[in-house]
């Protein structure tokens, strides 16, 4: 009987190569994918700099799925990054789809979004707008947010057709006009969006006005501030109190509704009467331009230190004084008779038959915008805050005693007074004039007289 001979040192030494061999190949290749990687790991770009090497995969309603934007030149690159959870530049994507298809191959509008391709299909297809839509959408991104960092979206960038990063924008910006300079060669020089570095909400504001001093407190009032969000907070010391009051870039109506606890009445135009030479400078209308260059001009800051022993609520009184002592004007909230549009159930068995909806997603679509406006599963407040932001109506209030969500759907736009009264009653509600007493929010300039009083 033969045997296999045994494992000699030299066949054992052989083994170890081999072993060692393997292993050396696994290495290698992983520091490949590595510096390939490293390769794809770019730097933020500067207004100016050229667009590196990049391949974006993942893209959803793309035929292939990837797209290298480096092979893209000779097209404007517009890149609108996303997400779900801001619903305005979730909506914005039905504007990008008509863009992308009205520019066909001279640009290319690419809605991008860090988040899972599984989580945005299932966002678009539980949307009643956005389940059909097929325009391309960049998910799972990290590069291209490497390469343009933002904290805020919506967040445009305009890269030109030569490759060159050109302009950063806000969403207002993405518009057929502004895409039709940028072809032609234009110099893309809006106004650019906000640098995103962090802001410190505790630094004291800079007073451009004179400082208001009462019982050791002050206030100061302020111009809009670059980099800072629109905020209001307070400011502790180690032992918990308060000791500082901010809202930072608010119109003065915004600084209103704060003072006066009552945002409600306030941002209701049919619930205010500004008599004021200029209410342009207090109430913004498309006719203006870009409401973010408005905001630029017509928001403010204020801050007001509080005495020791001081509380937050005593700030409010504080407020409406300075606001009032700061700009000249005159502040007040007082009762009046007016007409109003009161919303009440007509036939309740046909309104609650219809809204049993709880099982499906709430959506609210009531915009100015909205040919066919509708609400799902959701308050009627909602349709109630969408009718008082309606120019030319009265105040409109709700007295139908109903709380649970309903289904509400129109034909045409909520404008429309003489079909939206129409259409109510086919779903048992009713909307009728009808007198009330009611809060209203006065803000007058000393000197001025109206010829009419009219409400903004």
């Amino acid at each position: 009987m033969t045997h296999p001979p045994k494992n000699t040192e030299a066949e054992r030494f052989k083994k170890f190569l081999i072993i060692i061999g393997i292993l050396l190949l696994i290495l290698t290749i992983v520091l490949i994918s590595t510096v390939v990687n490293a390769q794809q790991q770019t730097q933020p770009l500067k207004i100016g700099e050229r667009l590196p090497e990049i391949s974006i995969s993942d893209i959803i309603n793309h035929e292939t799925g990837t797209i290298n934007l480096t092979e893209q030149k000779g097209k404007l690159i517009i890149l609108d990054f996303w997400a779900t959870e801001c619903s305005s530049s979730a909506e914005y994507l039905l504007t990008v789809q008509k863009l992308q298809a009205e520019f066909k191959d001279r640009a290319l509008i690419l809605p991008v979004t860090s988040q899972q391709a599984a989580t945005v299909q299932a966002y678009l297809q539980a949307s009643p707008k956005l389940s059909g839509l097929n325009q391309a959408i960049a998910t799972e991104d990290i590069l291209l947010r490497q390469s343009f960092p933002y904290k805020t979206v919506p967040h445009i960038i305009w890269i030109d057709q030569k490759g060159v990063f050109r302009s950063v924008t806000y969403a207002e910006y993405l518009n057929a006009a502004n895409i039709k300079e940028a072809l032609t060669g234009g110099p893309m020089n809006w106004l650019q969006k906000d640098s995103e570095a962090p802001y410190d909400y505790n630094k004291p504001l800079a007073a451009i006005k004179t400082p208001v001093t009462t019982d050791k407190r002050h206030s100061l009032l302020t111009g809009y501030i670059p980099g800072a969000s629109t905020r209001s907070g307070t400011q502790k010391d180690s032992s918990g109190r308060i000791t500082r009051f901010y809202a930072i870039n608010h119109t003065l109506l915004h600084l209103y509704a704060i003072a006066y606890q009552r945002g409600g009445l306030i941002f209701n135009p049919s619930r205010r009467i500004l008599q004021v030479k200029d209410t342009a400078a207090l109430v913004y209308s498309p006719g203006a331009g870009y409401l973010t260059e408005w905001e630029r001009k017509h928001q403010y800051s204020y801050e007001c230190s509080l005495p020791p022993g001081a509380d937050l609520k005593e700030v409010y009184p504080w407020m409406r004084h300075d606001l009032d002592a700061m700009t000249g004007l005159k502040s007040s909230i007082e009762k009046r008779k007016v007409s109003c549009l009161v919303l009440k159930i007509k036939d309740e068995s046909l309104f609650k038959s219809k809204p049993q909806s709880s099982a499906r997603k709430r959506y609210v679509a009531l915009g100015p915008e909205e040919k066919a406006p509708f609400m799902q599963n959701a308050p009627l407040e909602n349709l109630i805050l969408a009718l008082n932001r309606i120019p030319g109506f009265p105040p409109v209030l709700d007295e139908t005693g109903f709380a649970s969500p309903a289904d509400l759907r129109f034909s045409k736009p909520l404008s429309n007074l003489k079909s939206l009264q129409q259409e109510l009653e086919k779903q048992g509600l009713s909307l009728q004039s009808q007198e009330r007493e009611l809060d209203l929010f006065i803000l007058k300039e000393p000197t001025f007289t109206p010829d009419t009083t009219l409400t903004h």
